[in-house]
């Protein structure tokens, strides 16, 4: 666990460093394109495409954790919605922008990343959880339930049928005996009375009491005599997987106990990044990945139909400014296709207009 929290930070470390190299050349094209914008006649979309270049970069530079970088991309980026706005390019606007742009330029020369690093003891505490949990886990066996229950004959013979289910099953005739085993081996499942000899609803609370401060929560299934809703609402309060009411119907039991005991593995979530900066696309796809998301990178929004197809999304995460076609354009094509129609679109912008938000709702995004 720990090996894996260093690796993803150890390679977001290194996309940083890698997209920080790229600063320099992105805000001399932004520079190169102004100055080709101020040698056309008409500037009205060479305007719009400066705007996006501009919004790319505050975005992708706050991602990656430069922070100043993107504040100057931001104060550009207003500057040029202003232009845009009214069409004019009048001497004084040109000087301001130039100067917006030259303090771009200084701020990407010598980008400064943000420091969120924990510190080496924060590093060795995780270490030492982390270590803790494994040692502790690695030896439950998933097979292995505790029963509690006062009444001898009755557990030898429950515990009995449950070792005909091919259960490794551990006996106790008191709470506090179990709760001392708990500390040596924790077992897949503990099934216990909500009443016991040491008190009203003690079984619900010798439960709090075991898994409280647990990593990993033990699962637990009631059996009792009580049918009334007080007596299953102390199960519920105590994070009951299940209630059986005695007489217990052993065979409805064991497939209850089979569901909790079986842990299948989940297929991942999957995510399709549709984005033209590359280096911002990977570096949400890292962060996915390591939460355990299978991603697909697609950066020209024209070619997206082929993935959707093979990889078969289950959400699509998309910028809202693109090259040949916008977020919001993408989506309505995407949903003019069954297949696709509720499929989840979430856009990724630095986007504050409320207009823009709604409007880019109403397409299909969220």
């Amino acid at each position: 666990m720990l090996g894996k929290k260093v690796d993803i930070k150890d390679k977001l470390k290194r996309l940083a460093e890698s997209y920080a190299k790229q600063l320099p050349a992105k805000s001399e094209e932004i520079g190169s394109f102004f100055e080709k914008v101020l040698s056309e006649t008409s500037a009205g979309n060479d305007i719009k495409s400066l705007c996006r270049m501009v919004h790319t970069l505050k975005g992708s530079s706050a991602s990656f954790g430069y922070l100043q970088v993107r504040q100057a991309a931001l104060s550009l980026e207003d500057r040029l919605k202003k232009v845009d706005a009214d069409g004019s390019l009048p001497d004084n606007a040109v000087a301001e922008i130039r100067t917006l742009i030259g303090e771009l330029k200084n701020t990407c020369a010598d980008p400064i990343l943000s420091d969120s690093t924990p510190s080496d003891g924060e590093q060795q505490s995780a270490a030492s959880s982390d270590a803790a949990a494994k040692e502790k886990y690695e030896t439950d066996d998933s097979r292995l339930v505790y029963v509690v229950e006062p009444d001898q004959d009755q557990l030898n013979n429950f515990a009995l049928q449950l070792r005909q289910f091919r259960y490794d099953v551990k006996v106790f005739t008191n709470l506090q005996d179990m709760k001392d085993e708990v500390l040596k081996l924790a077992p897949a499942v503990i099934i216990v009375d909500v009443v016991s000899p040491e008190g009203t609803c003690s079984g619900t609370d010798a439960i709090v009491a075991i898994n409280k401060g647990r990593a990993v929560q033990i699962p637990l299934v009631f059996i009792s005599g009580r049918v009334d809703i007080e007596a299953r609402i102390e199960a519920v309060r105590a994070g009951a997987s299940a209630y059986f009411v005695k007489p217990v119907n052993i065979i409805e039991f064991v497939e209850k106990l089979e569901k909790i005991t079986t842990h299948e593995e989940v297929e991942a979530y999957r995510v399709l990044i549709v984005d033209d900066d590359p280096d911002l696309a990977d570096y949400h796809s890292t962060i996915l990945s390591d939460a355990g998301m299978s991603t697909f990178i697609v950066t020209n929004p024209m070619q997206i139909f082929q993935p959707l197809i093979e990889f078969r999304p289950d959400l699509i995460l998309m910028d809202m400014y693109m090259p040949y076609c916008s977020g919001m354009e993408l989506a309505k094509a995407i949903r003019q296709i069954g297949t696709y129609f509720s499929i989840p679109i979430v856009y990724l912008s630095g986007e504050t207009d409320m207009d823009m938000q709604i409007s880019a709702m109403s397409m299909g995004g969220g």
